[in-house]
């Protein structure tokens, strides 16, 4: 709780499904401690409390999958925690990623030895959200989180997944905007990890910015949560 908001602070991460891989390999490796690697595939959905669910870009599914992520300069040295969830809350993976000392920031490959690549590939556009947050899995809260890409590439916009628990409107502010960005329900059977998608767009500087989610439900707003993303530059 951060003056009353909840705070995240958030990067950008994707994964390329069938794709090129767009990624520099001369970069120093973001290495996976495989031995922290977990991943669920439930009969029934398992309800989180979480409003942000991810940051991402999709296209189609194919036959293979590859992660990656956007990681900031500021985060080397440090731990990752890279989650993804189904919409319908049945299928859930985390794992954490040691990030070198001398990582100069940008996009790397990330390991994701997934055993259920079968069941991801029939999930359709919005049916899967990933984020990565800077320390360990063990905790969570108020952490980063980043975008998924679906067999596609970096872009200049990215889709944040929110949990807005059946809300009837969700704005999203950017801090130092008075415009807000008007989000969208997603177009799923089963909206029980989130409901809702919202539109950023990244600029010409490679920065940490505060968005804000607002949730309203039979005219009366819930409480805010404060979202700090790390966004890339254009490309």
């Amino acid at each position: 709780m951060y003056n009353g908001f909840f705070k995240y602070i958030l990067s950008v991460a994707f994964i390329t499904l069938g794709g090129s891989n767009v990624i520099s390999g001369e970069l120093p490796e973001v290495k996976l401690l495989e031995s922290g690697f977990e991943e669920l595939l439930r009969d029934s959905a398992n309800i989180s409390g979480a409003v942000v669910a991810g940051l991402q870009r999709q296209g189609s599914i194919a036959d293979s999958l590859e992660l990656g992520a956007y990681v900031p300069v500021d985060w080397a040295g440090s731990n990752t925690c890279m989650q993804i969830v189904s919409s319908d809350g049945r299928y859930e993976a985390h794992g954490p990623y040691a990030i070198p000392v001398d990582w100069p920031g940008g996009y790397t490959s990330l390991d994701f030895p997934t055993q259920y690549l079968s069941e991801l590939s029939v999930l359709r556009k919005d049916e899967l959200g990933a984020l990565l947050s800077k320390g360990t899995c063990s905790d969570r809260k108020n952490r980063g989180i980043s975008v998924v890409i679906w067999n596609t590439v970096p872009a200049q916009k990215y889709t944040l997944l929110v949990n807005s628990f059946r809300a009837d409107q969700v704005f999203l502010y950017k801090e130092g905007r008075s415009a807000p960005i008007l989000c969208d329900r997603v177009d799923v059977a089963s909206p029980i990890s989130f409901d809702t998608k919202c539109e950023i767009a990244i600029s010409n500087v490679a920065e940490e910015s505060v968005f804000t989610v607002y949730r309203v439900k039979n005219g009366k707003p819930s409480s805010p949560t404060e979202v700090a993303i790390w966004l890339p530059v254009e490309q």
